[in-house]
C-alpha cells in the first residue's frame, strides 16, 4: 500500500514538473520580411507563425518583425531605436534569430560597415546582457530580385550585406543561416521582388527550422 502511495505521489510530481515548464521562447527579429507584409493572414501564413507551427508546443515563437527598419543605427529609421526591440529585450528570449540588412541596401539609407557591424554587435550584446544563455542566430537577408518599388539594391544585399553579416557571424562564431542561397531562384515566391508570398515564408521559416533544430542534436 506505502508502496503504491509513493509511486502516486512521484508521478504526480513529475507530472506536474512537465506541466509546469515553461516553453522555449523564440525571438524573431527582423524587417518587413520578419514582420510579414503583403502575406494577407500575418498571424498564420508569416514566417515566424509557420516556425512556431513547425517547431510545436515546446516552444513560443513571437514575431518581433516591424517594416521599413534598418539594421544600421545611422539611419533615419533603425530597428534599435524603435519600442518593438525594447519589448523583444523584455521578452527574455532563449532564442534570438536576426533577420536584418534588407533595407540597408536602399541608397537613402547606406552607411558602411562598421555602422552596419558595430550596430549588429550591440544588439547581439544587448540580448546576451539580459539572459546570458540566449542563443543568437544570424540570418542572411534573402535576394532582391531586380528593380523594385522599394529602391532596394539587389547586388547590395547580394554583395556588402551579406559580407558584413557574415563577418559578424564568423568573429563571433555564432550560427548563420544563409536565405539568401536558399531563396535565391525563387523569384516566384516574391510577388513584388522584396517580400514572400506564404509560399516563401514557409520557404524561410523551414530553413530557420532546420538551423534551430541541428543545434540541439
Amino acid at each position: 500500500m506505502k508502496k503504491n502511495i509513493f509511486l502516486c505521489l512521484l508521478w504526480l510530481c513529475v507530472s506536474f514538473s512537465v506541466s509546469a515548464a515553461e516553453p522555449i521562447r523564440v525571438a524573431c527579429i527582423g524587417n518587413s520580411i520578419t514582420y510579414g507584409a503583403r502575406i494577407t493572414d500575418r498571424d498564420t501564413d508569416s514566417y515566424p507563425a509557420v516556425l512556431g507551427s513547425l517547431l510545436g508546443k515546446e516552444y513560443q515563437v513571437e514575431n518581433f518583425g516591424l517594416s521599413g527598419r534598418t539594421l544600421s543605427r545611422d539611419t533615419g529609421r533603425p530597428y534599435v531605436r524603435e519600442p518593438r526591440y525594447q519589448e523583444a529585450l523584455a521578452y527574455t528570449p532563449d532564442i534570438v534569430v536576426i533577420k536584418l540588412g534588407t533595407n540597408d541596401a536602399q541608397p537613402r539609407y547606406r552607411t558602411d560597415k562598421e555602422s552596419v557591424q558595430t550596430t549588429l554587435n550591440e544588439l547581439i550584446d544587448s540580448f546576451l546582457a539580459v539572459t546570458p544563455h540566449t542563443r543568437i542566430y544570424l540570418c542572411l537577408p534573402v535576394p532582391a530580385f531586380g528593380i523594385n518599388d522599394y529602391t532596394i539594391d539587389p547586388e547590395y544585399v547580394a554583395g556588402p550585406i551579406r559580407q558584413w553579416i557574415s563577418e559578424v557571424a564568423h568573429e563571433r562564431e555564432l550560427p548563420l543561416i544563409d536565405l539568401y542561397t536558399a531563396l535565391s531562384g525563387q523569384e516566384e515566391h516574391f510577388p513584388d521582388r522584396v517580400h514572400p508570398n506564404e509560399a516563401g515564408a514557409r520557404l524561410i521559416a523551414g530553413e530557420v527550422y532546420r538551423a534551430l533544430t541541428q543545434m540541439q542534436q
